[in-house]
């Protein structure tokens, strides 16, 4: 799952919704995501139990900590707090179709995790999953402010059954909300979410 890249040691990383047909692009607009060394982003994490409570919490943090050129290309290394330094590291880029990731900072095997520009009902695969642009024009609340976002769906499988995974993205800002759920019958249950709380961009 995508999410794994950004919510280390996690299954991962209701407003109304405003659709449009157009694409969003990045001509004069901002990258997927900002890189630049020294940004981070800070997120509350919760995890729910079977009936909606929340029984754990915890705050995770993203920083980019450097960057490479690798034959022309420039990638950033994104390390994970929670507590302290994890030992993973994504090497990240925003390329022209996209936002792209890997745990070398290669281009050969980065693989694609949010397609940009995209379109209403755009369909992206990485590896095994495959990716649908929901809303071009999702409003998010966070502690952070509230943030027009592109939500990207996945249709995941685990223990639980049958559910979703929903990543709120914000050009210019990055990842707003992450939440995974379960379906059971009709009923949505979300599972864990992880919404920013603060961030700094150079």
């Amino acid at each position: 799952m995508r999410i794994a890249y950004y919510i280390v040691g996690l299954i991962l990383l209701s407003s109304v919704e405003n659709c449009s047909e157009g694409p969003v692009n990045g001509g004069g607009t901002p990258q997927l995501f900002p890189l630049h060394v020294g940004n981070y982003w800070e997120y509350q994490v919760q995890h729910f139990n079977p009936a909606g409570v929340i029984h754990d919490s915890m705050t995770m943090t993203q920083r980019i900590v450097r960057d490479t050129n690798i034959d022309g290309q420039i990638f950033y290394a994104v390390t994970h707090y929670i507590a302290r330094p994890t030992s993973d590291t994504l090497w990240v880029f925003n390329g022209s179709d996209g936002f792209y990731g890997n745990t070398e900072p290669t281009v050969l095997f980065s693989e694609l995790l949010y397609k940009y520009p995209t379109s209403q009902n755009d369909l992206s695969i990485s590896g095994l999953d495959t990716f649908r642009v929901i809303s071009l024009l999702q409003n998010e609340d966070s502690p952070s402010g509230r943030f027009s976002c592109i939500d990207y769906q996945e249709l995941v499988r685990s223990s639980l059954g049958p559910g979703y995974e929903n990543d709120y993205l914000s050009p210019g800002i990055g990842i707003i909300k992450i939440e995974t759920g379960t379906i059971n019958g009709l009923e949505y249950r979300a599972t864990i979410r992880a919404t920013l709380s603060q961030f700094k961009l150079y």
